[in-house]
């Protein structure tokens, strides 16, 4: 579940999940769409596979530099990454196969919104009640 938070110059979410590697993978998604709409038809054509690995001092740091990874790839490297293969994910220490769209060869891109980061501003990964929880913000 995610939920868009109403912040005054900020954007924020909320989501809800079973384990970690869907709360991670949720919010990629979500940050992916939040970016840029490409038609479902297009998404399933010529992904590129990406490997991320990152590691970091807990788990809130590991979410925030994951979301800014995905912005990395899109703002410098072109790629829209539309899905994510969590392969190993521990406190410090998070492994990604990103499958995403090479925007370079796109004809058409429908730009969404402008991302400029995920902040570490109330960012918060937790364990509650058997379900995982985060809240992120980002500057946009």
């Amino acid at each position: 579940m995610i939920r868009e938070i109403a912040h005054t110059a900020d954007l924020g979410i909320e989501i809800e999940a079973e384990n970690r590697a869907t709360l991670f993978k949720e919010a990629g998604q979500w940050l992916s769409a939040k970016l840029v709409n490409i038609a479902e038809s297009e998404e399933k054509r010529n992904l590129t596979k990406k490997k991320v690995i990152i590691q970091e001092s807990g788990l809130d740091v590991l979410f925030v530099c994951f979301l800014n990874e995905i912005l990395y790839f899109y703002e410098g490297e072109r790629i829209l990454f539309v899905d994510f293969d969590i392969k190993k994910i521990e406190d410090n220490y998070l492994e990604v196969d990103a499958y995403g769209i090479d925007l370079s060869k796109e004809k058409k891109i429908n730009i969404q919104t402008e991302v400029k980061a995920a902040t570490y501003h109330q960012v918060e990964v937790k364990k509650e009640g058997g379900i995982w929880k985060v809240k992120v913000f980002f500057d946009v």
